[in-house]
């Protein structure tokens, strides 16, 4: 890839939600999990830091701002550390919405090597452990320390380790230390060959002024980054400068189509090299076919490309096109001229220097006066630095010239005196290649005159030494033809750069195509775990990366693609359809090159925030979802696309039953019967359930009382057919009792349960156990709920709470009482 600004997937580490510490918190309370865990979590803990996890997660999701959202993650996420400080997910979320946020990268790379501890594979994220670690640290001394460190940990990949070393290079760089950063680079190459990092540093260090490693090195950097535009520009340069019009061309329109994949309007620069290498080609017609519709792009007249299409025509014998663009461009040249009043002399000079360059395309010195009297005026402006301009001076000289000529061929001059009126411009051809052109067409018209000195295919000859590429060169060719003079031989060094060019197209044909065509090499696959998913049971889905090419395939920030895949989601229930795409990105674990046939996976939990609040107001309902993909997304025209559209991942479809479960027949079946049936099997679950399905019975209830306060709103009511089953008396009642669960998990699932819920007095009272849990999990629970619903005497409750033994529920507690609830979207 082009080394692009998207940085969407670092978006996603730099966090959704930062989370300020409330007043009050203590530093140590902040500081997050401790460095030694328990060995083993029991199946309790792990339940319960699950459910604590869920939450946190799911509030960096919410729409608007929920009551104390950000105590709220922080007292969710310390809790859940406690109980298994080495959870993966957990260490990711501690990065994204605490560590990095608030400069704590010390504690974030540490986050983020546990995670790399659980699986290491994934080579950006292995890039964000060394950034972080190296951002902790200020001394020059202690980041080489760490990346000589991160170099030999045993836990990370070659290509991460490798990484560690290009970036000591790097620091070596900065402090003059050369021939150190040299061996840096070299040690990571040793581990990983294609690391861009690494190249791209060895490259630098590079001698400039040896053309043939010049190339070589860009050809290994586009070997390694195959999508690195700027690379393919720069070798497509270097190359005209040694008349290889070819290889140049291809890599001109290697960069083109690569840069055309981010540009939202042609970039005018690009476009005229690319054409103009087309044209040292004599690609005539793909460069009519490229430069028409680039230039109906464009919103005032491009003077160079209108003078390349002149070119174009030309080169395919279309007499009227070559008249109609030359119409357009003097055209163009005149209402600029008409429109600017007084011109500034940059304006002047421009307008000389085209007339000058049109009637050198078609051979016709008609407005040669105008370029002389437009350059003239341009020198008088500038004064002193007129006469010093290397454009306006070859602009006056041949103007002199070719009314010398003129004379001359009339025999109003002798030929000494022709000789001394082209004295300026001959002097200028020595270096400039448009002077030697337009002194060799002066010289091939008088050339039968034998009293001249001068000898036209000297001058020629010398000025294509002079030019090896672009349209000096191609006018001085189109004179040599005509002339029957020789075009100088290719020189060793252009034979040699020639070969390392075709020698590379031809051996990386496949990368290019690839770079080029990525619909054609990856395929990215959506599947939702289960086909129709239970209510209130996690909502996943897998997501899965293949390469099914023969190529291998680089990837991450300089590769073809960052491996991100972010959702939108389409819920349809009742008829009425509901748009999410505020939803967890898949962060695919890749390595830094997916090789051949290999493929990545990984699974996704997308019901948080409010798509967890929607299920969670709809236990009775059925719903249907359409879910689509964006891989690698970036901003373009204000709208968020993939950088590679051409990769097309299809939308899947799939369902989650509401609570009656997936065989009642919901069209002749008693509704309000079934609805009694699935309290019972409520109730069975939690008298004899395991733990897991007495969690999930908290959670059905917990549901069904926020169907009754929106019933009791107004806010959505229930089907139809059970608008008369659904009563609080039973659900409270089943409620309390769930209170009194021995588990800790379980009474802090009942209420985690009524996060949405319009909590009046009933429910409220009810909760009363649960103010004087022993627990403080469940009593961090109790103060979400009633901050988070409010019932009428919640600021006498939230105050009790602001004095309670543990810190983060006071912290909470008081945190609810400083901000106002936001109203809800849906």
């Amino acid at each position: 890839m082009s080394m692009r600004l998207r940085m969407v997937w670092m978006a996603l580490w730099c966090g959704l939600v930062v989370v300020a510490l409330p007043a009050g918190a203590d530093a140590d309370v902040a500081a997050g999990p401790p460095a030694d865990g328990p060995a083993e979590v029991s199946a309790s803990d792990l339940l319960l830091q699950q459910s604590l996890l869920h939450s946190a997660t799911s509030l960096t999701y919410a729409p608007g701002s929920p009551p104390a959202r950000g105590a709220r993650i922080l007292a969710l996420t310390q809790a859940a550390a406690k109980l298994n400080p080495k959870d993966p997910k957990l260490n990711a979320l501690l990065v994204r919405v605490l560590y990095e946020p608030s400069g704590d990268y010390a504690r974030a790379a540490e986050a983020v090597r546990t995670q790399l501890e659980h699986d290491a594979t994934s080579a950006e994220l292995g890039l964000f452990y060394l950034n972080l670690g190296l951002a902790a640290r200020q001394s020059v001394a202690d980041r080489i320390a760490f990346l000589q460190a991160a170099s030999e940990d045993a836990i990370l990949p070659a290509y991460t380790r490798a990484e560690a070393l290009a970036k000591m290079g790097d620091l070596r760089v900065q402090h003059g230390d050369r021939e150190l950063a040299a061996k840096a680079y070299a040690d990571a190459l040793a581990l990983d060959e294609r690391l861009f990092s690494a190249l791209f540093g060895q490259f630098a260090l590079s001698d400039r002024q040896d053309v043939a490693a010049h190339v070589t090195g860009l050809l290994g950097l586009l070997h390694a980054s195959p999508t690195y535009a700027g690379g393919a520009i720069e070798a497509g340069a270097v190359l005209r400068t040694q008349g290889l019009a070819h290889p140049a061309a291809f890599f001109y329109a290697y960069a083109w189509r690569l840069a055309a994949r981010d540009m939202e309007t042609p970039d005018e620069t690009l476009a005229i090299q690319y054409f103009d290498a087309m044209l040292d080609a004599g690609q005539y017609r793909q460069a009519i076919e490229t430069m028409v519709p680039v230039m109906a792009r464009t919103k005032e007249p491009n003077w160079e490309m209108l003078c390349q299409l002149m070119e174009a025509y030309a080169g395919i014998n279309d007499d009227q096109k070559l008249a109609d663009i030359r119409g357009r461009l003097l055209q163009a040249l005149s209402d600029r001229e008409q429109a600017e009043g007084r011109l500034r002399p940059e304006m002047n000079r421009q307008l000389a220097w085209y007339y000058l360059i049109s009637d050198a395309l078609i051979r016709d010195d008609r407005r040669i006066h105008t370029a002389g009297a437009f350059a003239r005026k341009a020198i008088e402006e500038l004064r002193d630095a007129g006469a010093d301009d290397p454009t306006l001076q070859l602009i006056v000289a041949v103007v002199q010239a070719k009314d010398a000529g003129k004379r001359f061929l009339a025999n109003g001059i002798t030929a000494a005196e022709f000789e001394k009126q082209i004295a300026d411009l001959a002097a200028l051809a020595e270096t400039d290649a448009y002077a030697a052109y337009f002194l060799a067409e002066q010289l091939f018209l008088v050339a039968d005159r034998q009293a001249v000195t001068m000898k036209p295919a000297e001058i020629l000859s010398q000025g294509m030494a002079l030019a090896k590429f672009g349209r000096p060169m191609r006018l001085m060719r189109q004179m040599a033809d005509r002339h029957s003079v020789p075009v100088p031989a290719p020189t060793e060094l252009a034979i040699t750069i020639g070969e390392l060019a075709e020698q590379w197209i031809v051996a990386n044909q496949p990368l290019v195509d690839m770079a080029l065509l990525p619909g054609q090499h990856i395929r990215v696959t959506l599947r939702p775990v289960s086909q129709t998913f239970e209510a209130l049971k996690p909502m996943e889905i897998e997501v899965r990366l293949r390469n099914t090419s023969e190529v291998d395939i680089p990837l991450g920030s300089a590769g073809l693609f960052n491996p991100v895949v972010t959702f939108r989601l389409i819920a349809e229930s009742r008829g009425v359809k509901v748009d999410f795409d505020n939803l967890p990105s898949a962060i695919l674990p890749a390595p830094r090159v997916l090789k051949a046939g290999e493929a990545v996976t990984v699974t996704v939990r997308i019901d948080v925030g409010e798509l967890e609040e929607y299920l969670h107001r709809r236990p009775l309902d059925t719903t249907s979802f359409i879910l689509s993909g964006t891989l690698d997304p970036i901003q373009k025209r204000r709208q968020i696309v993939s950088s590679l559209p051409a990769v097309m991942i299809d939308r899947v479809t799939f369902d989650r039953v509401d609570i009656l479960g997936p065989s009642f027949d919901r069209e002749r079946g008693d509704w309000a019967d079934q609805y009694q049936k699935t309290l019972q099997y409520t109730i069975g679950d939690f008298r004899n359930g395991t733990l897991e399905q007495r969690m999930a019975a908290a959670r059905v209830i917990g549901s069904l009382l926020t169907v009754v306060g929106d019933t009791s709103t107004r806010r959505l009511a229930p089907p139809k057919q059970l608008a008369e089953a659904v009563q609080a008396p039973m659900l409270l009642s089943m409620f309390r009792a769930i209170l009194q669960d021995p588990n800790v998990p379980v009474r802090q699932e009942a209420l985690a349960a009524l996060q949405f819920c319009a909590v009046d007095g009933q429910i409220a009272r009810q909760m009363e156990p649960a103010f004087t849990d022993p627990s403080p999990m469940v009593r961090l629970r109790a103060v979400e709920v009633i901050g988070s619903g409010r019932p009428p005497n919640y600021k006498t409750i939230l105050e009790r709470f602001a004095n309670d033994k543990d810190p983060m529920v006071s912290m909470v507690a008081r945190a609810m009482l400083e901000q106002k609830p936001q109203p809800r979207t849906r």
